[in-house]
């Protein structure tokens, strides 16, 4: 079973990311059998040695069509979006390494699993399966954060993918906050398949104790340490999504990420 994880060495916050990255490896070491491999836009440094110590796969490589991320102006961030947008190449990828899996699992960086994690390969989706993004039963917008990819399938869609994507980066009235996040929502509307929300879970969501992977979606590890040590709620904007009026999640959260920092 093939877990598949990416990062530009230019995306913005790269040093916090990477903080979150080694939780996501360390939590998979220790708590499952997944195969990591990292998709890497950037040099061999200290964060490729690292993680080959740990086991984990590299692959040196960059989106097939960077020129489009690079003259779209809409991108706050040209290196986060080339980070963001390598999880569209990983069927391809997984074709080249020669792979023979029907279906692997893509994280971000900042999740944590736990040891439950990998009966998420009892799902068999046609294209890919994805949990919701703010509301936990709202499956209309999907959060590609935690994908089960089915690699037949999105192989064979990939090239009407990227045209998709290099048009959309063209449109002046489209806007991509979520870079290739929206790409997914509009281009496979009504062809995903709905993943659990415990594969994807939101510390703004509270504290669930049948979560399988924690993805730390909003407010990242730096913050949330910010809040506990002020007292401060959770981002509005988080509460305003869940209705939930308390923190609990991301101090329990925070406490199981401390337990795995090196």
């Amino acid at each position: 079973m093939k877990w598949f994880f990416a990062l530009c060495n230019e995306s913005k916050d790269c040093k916090r990311t990477i903080e979150h990255l080694k939780v996501a490896v360390t939590s998979a070491r220790r708590h499952t059998n997944l195969e990591p491999y990292f998709l890497y836009d950037g040099e061999r440094d200290e964060l490729t040695e690292w993680l080959t110590k740990k086991g984990v796969n590299i692959v040196i490589t960059q989106v097939s069509f960077l020129k489009a991320l690079i003259d779209n102006p809409k991108f706050e961030n040209i290196g986060t979006a080339r980070g963001a947008y390598l999880r569209v190449e990983v069927p391809k990828i997984v074709k080249t390494l020669n792979l023979d899996d029907k279906f692997i699992l893509y994280t971000d960086c900042d999740v944590i699993f736990t040891k439950t994690t990998t009966d998420i390969f009892n799902n068999t989706p046609k294209y890919f399966a994805a949990a919701p993004e703010f509301k936990v039963d709202d499956y209309s917008y999907v959060n590609t954060g935690v994908m089960l990819i089915n690699v037949d399938n999105m192989t064979s869609s990939l090239e009407e993918f990227i045209k998709h994507i290099k048009t959309q980066c063209k449109n002046d009235k489209a806007t991509h906050t979520a870079y290739d996040q929206s790409m997914y929502n509009e281009f496979y509307k009504g062809k995903f398949d709905r993943l659990e929300p415990e594969y994807n879970w939101k510390p703004y969501w509270g504290f669930n104790p049948n979560a399988k992977i924690i993805h730390f979606h909003g407010p990242k590890i730096d913050t949330i340490r910010k809040l506990q040590d002020t007292n401060t709620p959770p981002i509005l904007m988080y509460l305003y999504y869940t209705g939930q009026q308390n923190n609990e999640g991301y101090n329990r959260y925070k406490d199981i990420f401390d337990d795995y920092t090196i």
